[in-house]
C-alpha cells in the first residue's frame, strides 16, 4: 500500500507531507497543523531483532479481505466520508509484482458525500474492478461499467493499495532487523518521488520508530508508527499562474504480521496547509487548511 501524500492512507496513498517562512508569516496557526499517530498496545516480547516488512507478499490470484475508510474535511469546513469491506483477489500484476488489477465484491459500502447520489453507490455484492493505467491513474468499474468522476474520486484513495514507484518498505521500512523501541529516518527521496515532488524546493523529513510486538505464536503483529512533515511547492503555469505551497503533516501507523501473512493495515491522519502565490512568490489569498484520515486494512490468509 503505497504511501499518499494529499493521504490518502495508495495508491498512494498515500497518495503531501516543513514549513515556509511565507505560508508561516499569513498564517501561524496553520505552520503548528498536526497530526498524531495511534499506537498499539504492546505485549511483552523477547529482546532481539525484528525483520520489518511492511508490503504484503502479492501474488496473482491473492485472495484477501479488504477493509478501507477515509474521512476528510476542506478548508470550508465540508466533511466526506467513504467506508468500504470486501473480498478482494489480485487479477493481474504490473512488471514489479504489485497488483495492476484487483477485483472488489462489496461486503459493505457507505459514501457521504453531497456530490455522490445514493443510487450510484455500489450495493453488498457488487463488483469493483480498479486496473492501473499506464499514465498511472486508477480505473475505477462497477458491475461492468466506468463509475462517475465523482464517485471515483470517493473511492480512489481507499481503493489504491498498490502502484507507487516505490513500496512503503523502501520508504518507511529500515534497511536491516531492528530491536523494540529503534528509530530511522524515512527514505525522503522515495518518498517524494512516489508523488512526482522531486525538487531541489522541496523536501519531506521524518522518523519512523518500532512500537513493538502484539499477540503470541504465528498470530504476532508488529507496529510501527511515525510522522513526516513535507514543503512542496507548485511552479504553477509558465506564466506563474497556479503557484502554491503546501505544507504538511502526517502521522503514520503501520502494522504487520511477522510471519508475512495476516493483517497488514495502514493508518494516515494529514494535516495539511496551502497557501496560494502570486507569480513574483508573496502569498495570494487566504491559506487553505485540510485534513485528512485514511485507514486501509489487507488481510492475507
Amino acid at each position: 500500500m503505497p504511501v499518499p501524500v494529499r493521504i490518502i492512507l495508495a495508491g498512494a496513498f498515500l497518495a503531501t507531507i516543513g514549513m515556509l517562512a511565507s505560508c508561516s508569516k499569513s498564517n501561524p496557526d496553520a505552520a503548528q497543523a498536526s497530526a498524531t499517530t495511534v499506537a498499539a498496545p504492546v505485549s511483552p516480547a523477547p529482546s532481539g531483532n525484528y525483520a520489518i516488512n511492511l508490503t504484503p507478499p502479492w501474488k496473482e490470484g491473492q485472495k484477501f479481505g479488504f477493509i478501507g475508510s477515509e474521512d476528510s474535511t476542506d478548508s470550508d469546513g465540508g466533511k466526506t466520508s467513504t467506508h468500504l469491506e470486501a473480498d478482494a483477489a489480485v487479477l493481474s500484476l504490473l512488471p514489479d509484482g504489485d497488483p495492476k488489477t484487483v477485483e472488489y465484491t462489496v461486503r459493505s459500502l457507505q459514501i457521504i458525500n453531497p456530490d455522490v447520489s445514493t443510487a450510484e453507490v455500489p450495493a453488498a455484492g457488487a463488483k469493483i474492478l480498479t486496473q492501473f493505467a499506464f499514465d498511472d491513474n486508477l480505473l475505477i468499474n462497477a458491475n461492468g461499467h466506468p463509475v462517475s468522476d465523482d464517485l471515483h474520486d470517493a473511492l480512489e484513495e481507499i481503493l489504491t493499495i498498490t502502484g507507487a514507484k516505490h513500496p512503503d518498505q523502501e520508504v518507511l521500512g529500515p534497511t536491516t532487523p531492528v530491536t523494540i523501541s529503534a528509530s530511522w529516518p524515512i527514505n525522503s527521496a522515495a518518498y517524494l518521488d512516489n508523488e512526482g515532488k522531486v525538487s531541489s524546493t522541496n523536501k519531506a523529513t521524518g522518523n519512523m520508530t518500532f512500537i513493538g510486538v502484539q499477540g503470541t505464536g504465528s498470530g504476532q503483529t508488529g507496529t510501527v508508527s511515525g510522522m513526516v512533515n513535507s514543503e512542496t511547492n507548485d511552479p504553477g503555469d509558465a506564466s506563474g499562474q497556479g503557484r502554491d505551497t503546501i505544507l504538511a503533516k502526517v502521522g503514520i501507523t503501520d502494522t504487520f504480521p511477522l510471519s508475512g501473512h495476516g493483517v497488514f493495515a495502514q493508518k494516515y491522519t494529514e494535516a495539511q496547509s496551502v497557501q496560494p502565490l502570486h507569480p513574483n512568490g508573496q502569498p495570494d489569498g487566504a491559506v487553505q487548511n485540510s485534513t485528512d484520515e485514511l485507514m486501509q486494512q489487507v488481510t492475507i490468509p
